[in-house]
């Protein structure tokens, strides 16, 4: 199972199909990577601590992961579970989100999207 970064799906939207109460995201649910590359492009700086402020820190950690990815691509072929201590010390990450673990899977997978490399597991899920 994925975090449904990969189909263009928002992380609220995505959960609820990973929790088991919605079907598949398709259609108007889900993004091309055109628009996706403008959600998180658009990603407001400091996201609100209510449903939109959840994926909006997805989206404005997916731009940060993504601008530390293009400074170094080699970085998107290393294992992504020290990638915020790193973006940390190198000053990409410029707040403290307060973010779960899907989340972070989550913008991962957004970045990896937007750079055309396939998803990565997300921490959050696990396969039985």
């Amino acid at each position: 199972m994925t975090d449904g970064a990969h189909l263009g799906a928002v992380p609220t939207r995505a959960l609820g199909t990973i929790l088991g109460d919605d079907p598949q995201p398709s259609g108007e649910e889900v993004m091309t990577a055109e628009e996706m590359a403008r959600w998180v492009a658009e990603a407001p700086d400091n996201p609100t601590p209510d449903a939109d402020g959840y994926d909006d820190a997805c989206r404005l950690l997916a731009k940060w992961i993504l601008a530390w990815l293009k400074e170094d691509p080699r970085r998107a072929w290393t294992p992504s579970d020290g990638w915020y201590e790193e973006m940390k010390a190198d000053g990409y990450v410029k707040a403290d989100l307060g973010i779960s673990g899907f989340q972070w899977g989550y913008a991962v997978n957004v970045a990896r999207r937007l750079l055309e490399l396939p998803p990565a597991a997300n921490p959050a899920i696990l396969d039985f």
